[in-house]
């Protein structure tokens, strides 16, 4: 089975929660990115998920022009900034799942959707990591791998 690449964006309780499924599904899940604005959090990351340098960023446009490779971007920052992470994201075309509040907005909201779709890339919005996880670890790769 391959393992699905996740990156995580912004680590603070909600990111946590998503990273440390590696620890129930080592097999099935690598963490390849972690993005949080926070030195002492990424070296804290580093040591907990066996990660290099060169996977640690203290932003988001940093993670987006190393061009990482990941099946999932899961977007767990601050909810005043989903807007403008999940658009550049989604430019990146990367699958993501996205923290609630989504926007705050119902046209920000569909353009979220839109390019989504223009980029046939997978978004899933999230309150309950456990549900929402599986069904994103589903829609991507075709099966019903379960995630406890």
């Amino acid at each position: 089975m391959k393992k699905i690449k996740v990156v995580v964006v912004g680590y603070g309780n909600r990111g946590q929660v998503y990273a440390d499924y590696i620890f129930d599904a080592p097999n099935e899940i690598e963490i390849v990115g972690i993005v949080d604005p926070n030195p002492y959090k990424l070296e804290v990351c580093k040591e907990r998920y066996k990660l290099n340098d060169n996977q640690l960023f203290l932003d988001w446009n940093a993670f987006l022009c190393e061009k990482i490779e990941a099946d999932i971007v899961i977007d767990s920052t601050m909810d005043q900034t989903h807007y403008e992470t999940a658009i550049n994201i989604l430019k990146a075309k990367y699958n993501m799942l996205i923290e609630k509040p989504i926007v705050p907005k119902k046209e920000q909201l569909l353009e979220i959707r839109d390019l989504a779709k223009k980029n046939n890339c997978t978004i899933t919005g999230s309150g309950y990591q456990d549900i929402y996880w599986g069904q994103l670890i589903t829609s991507i790769t075709g099966s019903t791998q379960k995630i406890t």
